[in-house]
């Protein structure tokens, strides 16, 4: 019984709430704490294979040498492969794209010669998010996802979060 909800619970396009925290290195920053909210959709489309894509929205302030403590907000969309395996089909793990735009704003009073006062990046990333789902008809998600950039500009972030999928 609890199988066949499983099943029938994956054939429906579920829409994601969720939240995350991680730690990201922008350039030569010191790993700094990250904080996330996201949006999203998820779609089985056979027994052992799915995608979901997301909007988040997240801050994090970062500390560099020579320019001081700055502060970033970011907006990401990102899509994901999800092939599920292990116990049940709840488990998944896949190939991340992320296209993402950063504002980066000064928190240095007077913000000196090294100011990145409204300075914004638009960059893509490439990574893998790994999950479990939970419930009935898994409608928890708790994930973890790492991530780097794939341009001139380095970036390395790993977090974790948790969704909630509305059916």
């Amino acid at each position: 019984m609890a199988l066949e909800r499983r099943h029938e619970a994956r054939t429906l396009t579920r829409a994601t709430l969720g939240a995350g925290v991680g730690v990201a290195i922008v350039e030569n920053t010191v790993p700094s704490q990250v904080y996330g909210l996201e949006a999203g959709a998820r779609q089985q489309l056979t027994l052992g294979f799915g995608v979901s894509a997301h909007f988040g929205f997240g801050v994090g302030a970062f500390q560099s040498v020579p320019q001081g403590t700055f502060d970033s907000t970011y907006i990401d969309v990102w899509g994901n492969l999800n092939p599920y395996f292990g116990p049940f089909g709840r488990f998944y793990v896949g190939p991340a794209l992320t296209l993402g735009h950063r504002h980066f704003s000064d928190s240095n009073p007077g913000g000196g010669a090294h100011s990145v006062t409204g300075a914004s990046r638009t960059h893509i990333e490439g990574g893998t998010r790994f999950g479990v789902l939970f419930g009935d008809r898994e409608q928890f998600d708790l994930w973890f996802q790492g991530a780097s950039s794939l341009g001139s500009a380095t970036r390395i972030a790993i977090s974790m979060g948790f969704n909630f999928e509305f059916m």
